[in-house]
C-alpha cells in the first residue's frame, strides 16, 4: 500500500496528465 503522501503525488501527477487529455478529446468531439 502505498501511503497518503505517496498516493497524493501520484493522484496529482495523474490528474495533470488527464486533464489536457481530456481536453483535448472534448475539443476535437465539438471541432
Amino acid at each position: 500500500m502505498l501511503n497518503e503522501t505517496e498516493f497524493e503525488l501520484v493522484s496529482t501527477e495523474t490528474i495533470q496528465a488527464v486533464i489536457p487529455y481530456t481536453h483535448s478529446v472534448y475539443a476535437r468531439r465539438n471541432g
